[in-house]
């Protein structure tokens, strides 16, 4: 399940992040299919796109909210593909991963 996780507000350079997971679903549009190095079609791959989690509030709570995340859909047997946001996302996913 792919989900995305617009986040940037503890950006350290510049924001614009969270503009990411909407600019990876719109950029991924125009890719091909089919991998000549899988020699797979991608399109017979089932995906499920429950698009962005609501990230407002503290740092805290939005790491909770990542983390609250990643339990269900380990809970579902899905593997989750997120799209950020800031490196700071990773954080809640990987302490999800670690609990379970």
């Amino acid at each position: 399940m792919i989900i995305g996780a617009p986040y940037d507000a503890t950006s350290t350079f510049r924001g614009g992040s969270r503009e990411a997971p909407a600019a990876i679903r719109w950029a991924s549009e125009s890719i091909e299919t089919y991998s000549p190095t899988q020699n797979r079609d991608l399109e017979g791959i089932a995906l499920t796109d429950v698009g962005d989690l609501s990230l407002d509030g503290s740092d805290g709570s939005v790491l909770e909210a990542v983390e609250r995340v990643r339990h269900t859909l380990e809970d579902l047997h899905a593997f989750p593909l997120m799209l950020g946001g800031e490196h700071t996302m990773t954080v809640g996913a990987v302490k999800a991963a670690l609990q379970h």
